[in-house]
């Protein structure tokens, strides 16, 4: 006997068929470590209408249950099965054609594109926590999170292959998409005229939205989180970001991230998915479940590296230059909190959401915060800061000054950044060091 009076392999009474799940609350100012009622991915219960605006989301999506359809890469069948969070071999398991058995049947689906990058390794290590069934897509290694409760396939290839998009989400209930070009020195930096960047940042954005109206089926439309920036606001005269800017991007990265946006809010519009744009600042930190060279990108730990080798840090100009950073622990923690609400339909779905700390921090200043954590660290004395002369490949935005208010998402979703900038520099350098 259980703690609400049921047995084992009985459904608790407010689940039983006939009566409606109630909704389930989140507390406010806390991360949610758990999707709150996951199987609403799947069935649509709760979903509102969605828009940026009164009168411009469709109607909502039918409840009616989707037909089968192909199994994805994994084999996994988007069909309903057995209960969320019930282990194979228990009571109440279904089997498929020939005896196979369908574990997890009753979680909805998840495909992280990109899951073996920095970013996407951390969202899929926090993903693995929950009753879903995971499917992490990336062109590089995708080890298996430790520990995980979700049923957990990696499906390895290069999506810019024809045909490969539609078969890394076939029967998803949700995509989690954090594809980009970062490459070379510049890393995000592109050039104008650059093919192979315009095709990374948004030309595949093109394959997923084609894809996903070719598999298109009865019931809910499936959730979409895109990785954005908030360099696509463009240069804001007083520096602090909130997410009502007119956007006016100036740099041919920004300007593709913009459009790929675009087309994932038309096609919400349209009523084929459901679209929540989360627009990033300057992401630092260290991901341990990441491949090797993947766990970490960035300014932050490329300072880090050089103060380890006892190497001055070079600044450009005089460094007066004002980041807002975000730890990419609690950047995993927003893309949990959004898919986790992605049901309040037009709380969140249809339109984009600014992430950041709240502080914009002088690169003067953070240069020497990496100097100090990596002094405390090996004890030797703190390395020298140097002006230098900023590189030919440098950008407009990169001295324009960033901040950014978040209060809206927060408020939104009760997700609340929890990773100081100290603490997150000591954190990670500590990653660095161990062998």
């Amino acid at each position: 006997m259980r703690h609400d009076g049921t047995r084992r392999g009985e459904l608790p009474r407010r689940v039983r068929p006939g009566r409606r799940r109630p909704r389930v609350r989140r507390a406010a100012g806390r991360h949610a470590d758990v999707v709150p009622d996951v199987r609403r991915l799947r069935t649509g219960e709760g979903t509102r209408r969605v828009g940026t605006r009164p009168g411009a989301g469709p109607a909502p999506p039918s409840r009616t249950r989707p037909p089968p359809v192909r199994p994805g890469p994994d084999g996994a069948d988007p069909g309903r099965g057995t209960l969320p969070g019930r282990p194979s071999g228990l009571p109440g398991e279904r089997r498929g054609r020939g005896g196979a058995v369908r574990v997890n049947g009753d979680r909805p689906l998840i495909a992280v594109l990109g899951a073996s990058g920095f970013i996407g390794s951390a969202i899929s290590a926090r993903l693995a926590r929950l009753p879903v069934r995971l499917r992490t897509v990336g062109r590089g290694p995708l080890p298996p999170p430790v520990g995980a409760v979700a049923d957990v396939k990696p499906f390895r290839a290069d999506l810019t292959r024809p045909g490969l998009i539609a078969e890394s989400v076939a029967g998803a209930d949700a995509v989690v998409y954090l594809l980009a070009h970062i490459a070379g020195p510049g890393g995000w930096r592109a050039q104008e005229g650059d093919t192979h960047a315009a095709e990374a940042n948004l030309g595949l954005m093109r394959d997923l939205v084609a894809a996903l109206r070719g598999a298109r089926r009865p019931g809910p439309p499936p959730a979409v989180l895109f990785a954005g920036t908030v360099m696509q606001a463009g240069t804001v005269p007083d520096r602090r970001i909130d997410g009502t800017e007119q956007d006016r991007p100036v740099t041919p990265y920004p300007r593709q991230k913009l459009a790929a946006e675009r087309l994932l809010l038309e096609a919400t519009a349209e009523g084929l998915l459901r679209s929540v744009s989360l627009r990033l600042p300057t992401v630092y930190g260290h991901v341990d479940a990441a491949p090797a060279g993947g766990g970490d990108k960035g300014v932050v730990a490329t300072m880090i590296r050089r103060a380890l080798r006892g190497e001055a840090l070079p600044l450009w100009g005089e460094g007066t230059v004002r980041r807002d950073l975000l730890h990419v622990d609690d950047v995993a923690a927003a893309f949990t909190a959004a898919l986790g609400s992605v049901d309040r339909g037009e709380e969140l779905a249809g339109r984009h959401w600014v992430l950041g700390s709240g502080r914009g921090e002088r690169l003067r200043d953070l240069f020497g915060a990496v100097a100090l954590a990596v002094a405390e660290h090996t004890g030797r004395p703190p390395v020298a800061l140097k002006q230098v002369e900023p590189p030919d490949y440098a950008e407009p935005i990169d001295f324009c000054d960033i901040e950014v208010d978040s209060r809206a998402f927060r408020s939104a979703t009760g997700w609340q950044p929890r990773v100081g900038l100290a603490d997150g520099l000591r954190r990670t350098t500590a990653a660095l060091t161990r062998p």
